[in-house]
């Protein structure tokens, strides 16, 4: 990988005396989704709150399309391209599903906004129909979908993703998984941090397992033949 979009070298954090990343260091090249796979603990969230800018980074480098955003604020990693859906998805209950999809394009030009629409519901036919609805009415899979198009809003660069099936039935995780295939099948770059390791497999080109604070192991998802038991063990025990 000559000219990786995401560039992770010797990053570690701490929170007082318990350091939870150890010289974690990986790259992504632009298009490829990856998932990051690890046991509860093992500093997942972590490492996608410290390249969001939400995590103060003791040490280490993220770099991101060749410039370097450590310790940057985060409004401007988002300018830069990195958009992050986190686990509690941060929506705005009392605005609609349309208001909020538009306040994630607000590094973008009211045409360029505008523009974004039908791209977004396309990809999330239930928000079209969804539009004027206010946010905290709609279920938790509802809510996941406009965390993640208000994410596409930007066209970023960089799209980190925090458990984006947590807390979703059955039916509902199937849907998620569908939707993160569909934005690895159109080439939006991903980091995925995912308990379900059937979606995070299906969704990914690559994985990665974090154990103990640093990347243990890692490969090729076509490498894996559908078969996950392997995985399993390097994750788990």
């Amino acid at each position: 990988m000559s000219d990786p979009l995401l560039r992770v070298a010797g990053l570690r954090v701490a929170f007082g005396p318990r350091e939870v990343l150890r010289g974690v260091e990986f790259a992504l090249a632009a298009g490829e989704s990856v998932a990051l796979l690890g046991p509860n603990g093992s500093g997942k969230s972590t490492c996608l709150n410290a390249i969001s800018g939400l995590t103060a980074i003791a040490c280490g480098d993220v770099e991101v399309a060749g410039v370097r955003t450590s310790g940057w604020p985060v409004h401007r990693v988002v300018r830069h391209g990195v958009v992050q859906v986190s686990q509690s998805r941060d929506l705005f209950p009392d605005l609609s599903v349309e208001d909020n999809l538009r306040l994630g394009g607000h590094t973008r030009s009211a045409a360029e906004i505008e523009s974004r629409f039908p791209e977004i519901y396309a990809l999330f036919p239930r928000l079209d129909e969804q539009r004027r609805q206010v946010v905290r009415t709609l279920s938790g899979g509802e809510q996941q979908m406009v965390a993640i198009g208000r994410a596409l809003m930007s066209r970023p660069r960089l799209l980190l993703l925090d458990e984006p099936s947590g807390g979703l039935s059955p039916q509902l995780v199937a849907e998620t998984a569908r939707t993160m295939t569909a934005l690895r099948d159109r080439g939006v770059t991903m980091l995925l941090v995912e308990q379900n390791l059937g979606l995070a497999l299906k969704a990914a080109d690559r994985y990665l397992i974090l154990r103990d604070g640093e990347v243990a192991e890692g490969g090729a998802v076509s490498a894996l033949a559908g078969s996950y038991d392997d995985i399993v063990r390097a994750i788990y025990l």
